[in-house]
């Protein structure tokens, strides 16, 4: 393993840890409520507004400006394994169904439409963020956005199977930027 390899995988261990501990911290405000969408949307937040109130939040977000894109799905992984274990032991990964395959869906629609806009991929992060923020503010998405947000056995399942699609559809061009990267 090189140095920028080792850089990586420790940066990815310590952004997981830095989320697990953020939602630790979520935990004391909304108890048994606190998920990994919750987490991750309330700390992108912060990120987008600037309220980089606090050293946690600050580090987090270096974490994942140091990270490659192509290694954000597996910290999303790992996040949302380790949450229902380590932060609320609650949380047991649902099973699919179709429901939870059309929120996968939608979240492709929604990194779609970004690298559309953008031309660039978006982070997996950045994914979950837009789709709740878009479904706060449109309200004929109410219904399905406070599924998604208040249910955590369906929302880790859909994590888990977005990272798949995630992967499966930028995957390569991801790779292809570390390797690029790496020389």
């Amino acid at each position: 393993m090189n140095e920028q390899q080792t850089l990586y995988a420790d940066t990815s261990i310590e952004l997981v840890d830095g989320l697990i501990q953020y939602g630790q911290y979520l935990k004391n405000d909304f108890g048994d409520n606190v998920s990994p969408a919750l987490t991750i949307y309330s700390i992108l937040d912060k990120i987008s507004k600037n309220s980089l109130d606090t050293q946690e939040i600050l580090k987090i977000r270096k974490q994942m400006q140091t990270l490659p894109l192509y290694y954000h799905h597996q910290c999303l992984r790992l996040f949302i394994e380790r949450f229902s274990s380590e932060v609320n032991i609650d949380i047991k990964i649902g099973d699919q169904t179709l429901d939870s395959l059309n929120e996968v869906d939608n979240l492709e629609k929604i990194a779609k439409t970004y690298n559309e806009y953008t031309k660039r991929i978006p982070s997996i992060f950045e994914v979950i963020y837009l789709y709740i923020d878009e479904g706060l503010k449109d309200s004929s998405s109410q219904e399905r956005i406070s599924k998604f947000i208040s249910d955590a056995s369906f929302q880790s399942r859909v994590g888990l199977d977005y990272c798949y699609k995630f992967q499966k559809t930028y995957g390569e061009d991801l790779k292809t930027g570390v390797l690029t990267n790496e020389k």
